[in-house]
């Protein structure tokens, strides 16, 4: 007795042709014939293979698109409308913090008086040098961020930003349709940054201000590369598909005999061009006629275009929801001194790295200032060797490496603040 199969294997027939039908046991045929017909034309036609490759990018962009752009969008008006932080009121902020951090550390130190010599009166406990070294700290971080404050005030952008120069632009409609572009490819921008590269919910690359890797980078670019392919297919199915069509392009709709036109005595006729519109008089623009093949060629692709645009819309609506409320606890303006927080660092984390790099500049600065000191030591031995009597030589290294001094003022230790 012969086991029954679960699928059977397709036969050729007599003229060579095969026909890729799979038949499973419980289910109806499945005819893959469609594939092989895809295939041939493919081969016989090269437009149409590049057009169908054009459609997998499409479909590709228009996934970054929805991930990416729908996000932006929802995200950069809010930016725009709320504006950045006022600098003079964050310059302001910043004096007061440095002034009353300085005040504090000269409160400290006043309990500790010195003599004429410079020494103090009575050695420092460790709990005011532990507030000094912490005051020392915030007073770093303050004094660097007083120093970004500045130059971005002082930078042309800032200086120019509130400058208007009305210009007159014709065509305008090209004007707007530029702007449109831009604004999307913005937002595709804006939406790469603030959410990152990521799979799912695996974080894979941030954008940070001089830290980004490279991969990253090239990551971003790619992506905006396959979203410009995206960004195409909703301009011209969504965003403006009669311009993006046919343009400016406008024809008489005025018929006074049988294949003639005439628009003389009648302007109002003239309209512009739309998808009703007689072909011999209206041009569709090749992005249009691309896309149109790749749809009529490629069903299954049309479909794919179709749900990505609902896809879309989701996306833009959830990320509006989901920024509103992060808004609202947060604030919207953004703020020009903490560009890391974009890229997902905190308050806490940013102030962290400035210190670590601070601290590190630092301790360079003191091992230096060590060795030096041990230079001095080690001269002033060879000159107990090598003098007659030494004690000069002792009486110098115990006035340079015993004797303490005091501690540097406010102008010595970073510099005054320009005004």
């Amino acid at each position: 007795m012969t086991p029954a199969r679960d699928h059977e294997e397709p036969k050729l027939p007599s003229d060579g042709n095969a026909t890729l039908t799979v038949t499973t046991v419980g289910t109806h045929p499945i005819d893959l014939d469609w594939i092989r017909k895809m295939l041939d034309n493919l081969e016989d036609n090269p437009a149409g293979a590049l057009a169908f490759l054009a459609g997998v990018m499409t479909v590709a962009g228009l996934g970054v698109v929805s991930f990416y752009t729908a996000p932006g969008l929802s995200l950069l008006p809010l930016h725009l409308l709320a504006g950045l932080k006022s600098l003079p009121d964050k310059v302001s902020d910043l004096h007061a913090e440095l002034a009353a951090n300085r005040q504090r550390q000269n409160s400290i130190m006043s309990r500790y008086g010195t003599t004429g010599g410079g020494q103090q009166q009575r050695q420092v406990s460790d709990r005011d040098r532990n507030a000094i070294g912490s005051l020392a700290q915030e007073e770093m971080v303050l004094f660097h961020r007083s120093k970004r404050a500045y130059a971005i005030r002082d930078s042309c952008f800032h200086q120019f930003q509130f400058v208007i120069r009305p210009l007159q632009y014709f065509p305008v409609d090209y004007l707007l349709m530029v702007m449109i572009i831009l604004y999307l490819f913005w937002a595709t921008t804006k939406g790469i940054i603030s959410i990152g590269i990521r799979f799912l919910w695996v974080h894979l690359y941030q954008f940070r201000k001089a830290a980004t890797p490279p991969q990253g980078l090239l990551a971003a670019t790619m992506l905006l590369m396959f979203s410009i392919a995206g960004l195409g297919y909703s301009l011209i199915m969504s965003v403006a598909p009669e311009y993006s069509m046919f343009g400016s392009q406008k024809y008489c709709n005025n018929t006074i005999a049988l294949g003639t036109r005439d628009c003389s005595s009648n302007q109002d006729a003239i309209i512009p061009c739309h998808i009703g519109a007689p072909l011999e008089l209206c041009t569709p623009t090749v992005t249009s006629g691309l896309f149109f093949r790749i749809v009529i060629a490629t069903p299954m692709l049309g479909v794919a275009f179709y749900y990505l645009q609902w896809a879309f819309l989701g996306m833009f609506l959830l990320a509006l929801l989901v920024n509103l409320i992060l808004g609202y606890r947060r604030g919207f303006s953004f703020d020009p001194l903490e560009e890391e927080d974009a890229a997902g660092l905190n308050h806490s984390d940013l102030e962290d790295r400035e210190e670590r790099s601070l601290l590190h500049a630092m301790n360079n600065r003191t091992s230096r200032e060590s060795e030096e000191e041990l230079a001095r030591r080690r001269a002033g031995r060879r000159g107990q060797l090598y003098t007659p009597s030494g004690r000069s030589g002792a009486a110098g290294e115990t006035e340079s490496g015993l004797t303490g001094s005091s501690p540097p003022q406010d102008g010595q230790r970073y510099g005054a603040i320009p005004a």
